[in-house]
């Protein structure tokens, strides 16, 4: 049987990001069945459609690239003001585009949050949700967990 390859997707870049940590616990305990390898956003421009061509940014290239090659995705996210990180954002908007052409097409997809403040995981999951639902309806199924 084949091993499951999953795309872990951390919405923070902080050195000891809780996000990140929650994706590494989670590569621990799925070990066994799947292997998850964690995507670092720290070299993602900012989208910018004149360079969204045939030939990205190689980072970009390397991020649609890692999505279409993993038979899932994991994205794991902190709150910020009550929402996901411009970061994260931005490299969703990469990720879903082109039109019809996004690396989320027919892939599953979890969303999950971590904060400190109860309330803001709540809202930012509905923030998530939203989003994630409107990356260009290429992303197949949006849980959250």
């Amino acid at each position: 049987m084949t091993r499951a390859k999953i795309l872990g997707i951390s919405g923070s870049l902080r050195q000891a990001s809780f996000s990140t940590a929650v994706l590494r616990g989670l590569a621990d305990h799925i070990a066994d069945i799947a292997d998850l390898t964690i995507h670092c956003l720290g070299d993602i421009p900012l989208y910018n459609q004149d360079l969204d061509t045939d030939t990205p940014p190689a980072s970009i290239a390397a991020l649609r690239d890692a999505i279409a090659k993993a038979d899932g995705v994991v994205i794991v996210s902190p709150e910020y003001n009550q929402g996901m990180p411009g970061m994260l954002k931005n490299a969703l908007d990469w990720a879903s585009r082109p039109y019809n052409r996004s690396a989320f097409i027919d892939k599953p997809v979890i969303t999950a949050t971590c904060s400190p403040s109860p309330s803001g995981v709540s809202a930012h999951n509905w923030s998530s949700g939203y989003s994630c639902g409107r990356c260009q309806r290429g992303l197949s199924s949006c849980h959250r967990l």
